[in-house]
């Protein structure tokens, strides 16, 4: 009985998004779903999909066995999988999961995960809203549509040409493929240069020349950052990340922007010159081959002086805002993609880059990072990020134990806010949540809330949203739920003397 009164809620509030499928797919719907419902398989089975290096990504496969799920076979239809790592779902395949599935995936991700893509939203914030709330994107031009203006960039106001340090990055390339370093138009100006332009149509970025370095090689920072919902949006992120270093010496000269090796970080580009960091890095400097600990890092920077504090407040500050550069856009294909709101969450990997000023600069956003345990310090900082999302995203969805309980003690706590409506309803037997101003889908989404926020381990902390939020709701592009979140954990907050929850789950290892 317990669990039909359980399933009777989650029909009742758990929120569906609009329009409704077209007549094809709810018939692929209908018929996916008369099997019997996962939630009550003996077995739970995942499912690892996409184009991965092998032997693909083993943490992952690793993490998800430990909490007893099972590799699905190749047969087993996606709707029974209770769990999806993937790089890409059609939108055929989102549209039969039910409500008790997860997929590490989100739809139109794209719009930060490509560079260009990325740059003309931030670029249209920095328009709208002013660059300062907005300076950790770098200047930048999209080729060849902007090759006038780029050209620009070049010549001082009397014609003269002067040198200005860009870096050229290829769309849709990772792993340093392709990128070129210019300090001259001339150099992109030519029949081969004009035609790699037009094939690749890469973003033009102004050149940090003040990074950050260690033992005198320029470093990178490798953040990781999860995203459980876009209505509402909410963001999680863990110190616990990777720091890259060139492999050879810094120098700002541009003379040397002919050598990729001094200017970018990544390990693809710079793997066969492990030999020339390690004869040069300073003896107590603590590294496996090119990479760090960002928290190495960090305590470093502490006993410098430096004002890491703002530091991270400033990343965080970054991180959310690139989100909501893209709200919009994204927010409306996850609500014609999917039919519930649970089913998706995605891991990113953000790169940035720390100039002397100790100011971040937002370099790219990564969809499908790197995962695999290349070294010991690499397994545990994968690991611990990959199992406190699988414990976020509730991949075992423990949740339906406790759903319900978190509903009534919701209502407790607003009836506790005002008194003369002391009584409540039971949702189970029929709440009646307009007396609080809340619909049922408002509800729903403080539940989310406050069973995510207790899941929340492993050094991962949620950024947005928070009781101090409000400074971001100016940014939103589309009516969504971020305020609602915003005053219920500000009120909470305000009353926490009054009314505490219990934790409903014990420490997570």
């Amino acid at each position: 009985h317990g669990s039909q009164k359980y399933l009777s809620l989650m029909e009742e509030v758990e929120p569906q998004n609009e329009p409704q499928v077209e007549s094809e797919e709810t018939q692929a719907t209908e018929k996916a779903e008369s099997g019997p419902p996962i939630e009550i398989t003996n077995v739970k089975y995942y499912r690892i999909k996409g184009k991965y290096p092998r032997p693909g990504p083993r943490l992952v496969r690793q993490e998800l066995e430990r909490l007893g799920l099972v590799s699905a076979p190749a047969d087993l239809p996606i709707n029974y999988c209770q769990a999806i790592w993937t790089l890409s779902m059609d939108k055929a395949d989102m549209q039969v999961l039910t409500p008790y599935q997860s997929v590490n995936w989100f739809p139109a991700m794209p719009e930060i995960t490509i560079k260009d893509l990325l740059h003309r939203n931030l670029y249209k914030m920095q328009q709208k809203y002013g660059y300062e709330n907005f300076r950790f994107w770098p200047r930048g031009f999209d080729l060849p549509s902007k090759w006038e203006e780029f050209k620009k960039e070049f010549y001082d106001s009397d014609g003269n040409e002067i040198k200005i340090p860009y870096i050229i990055k290829p769309s849709r390339t990772a792993c340093g493929v392709g990128i070129r370093c210019i300090t001259h138009v001339s150099q992109l100006d030519n029949e081969e240069g004009q035609k790699w332009v037009a094939a690749q149509k890469p973003l033009a970025q102004r050149y940090i020349l003040n990074p950050q370095t260690i033992s005198g090689f320029k470093m990178t920072f490798r953040i990781y950052v999860l995203v459980t919902g876009w209505d509402p949006l909410k963001l999680y992120i863990t110190k616990a990340g990777l720091t890259r270093v060139c492999g050879n010496p810094y120098t700002s000269s541009l003379d040397s922007f002919d050598d990729l090796h001094t200017h970018l970080t990544n390990i693809a580009v710079n793997k066969n010159r492990v030999h020339v960091f390690e004869e040069a890095r300073d003896k107590d400097v603590q590294t496996e081959g090119l990479r760090f600990l960002s928290e190495y890092i960090f305590d470093r920077w502490k006993s410098e002086g430096k004002d890491v504090k703002k530091l991270w407040a400033d990343i965080k500050d970054a991180t959310v805002k690139s989100f909501l550069s893209a709200e919009a856009s994204i927010q409306h294909y996850v609500q014609t993609t999917t039919r519930y709101r649970s089913n998706c969450f995605e891991l990113l990997g953000f790169d940035y880059l720390v100039d002397q000023d100790m100011q971040p600069w937002l370099l790219e956003i990564n969809h499908g990072p790197d995962l695999e345990p290349y070294t010991s310090m690499e397994t545990e900082v994968k690991r611990a990020a990959i199992r406190g999302t699988l414990q976020i995203a509730d991949v075992e969805r423990k949740d339906s134990l406790v759903r319900s309980r978190t509903i009534e003690l919701i209502l407790k706590f607003l009836s506790t806010l005002t008194p003369e409506n002391s009584t409540y309803t039971s949702p189970i037997t029929g709440a009646t949540f307009e007396r609080y101003g809340l619909s049922q889908a408002d509800v729903y989404t403080i539940v989310d809330v406050e069973l995510e926020g207790r899941r929340v381990s492993h050094g991962w902390k949620r950024i947005f949203p928070l009781p101090d939020s409000d400074e971001y709701l100016q940014y939103g592009q589309v009516a969504n739920r971020n305020r609602l979140l915003v005053n219920y954990l500000k009120l909470q907050r305000r009353v926490a003397d009054v009314f505490e929850f219990p934790n409903f789950y014990p420490p997570q290892h």
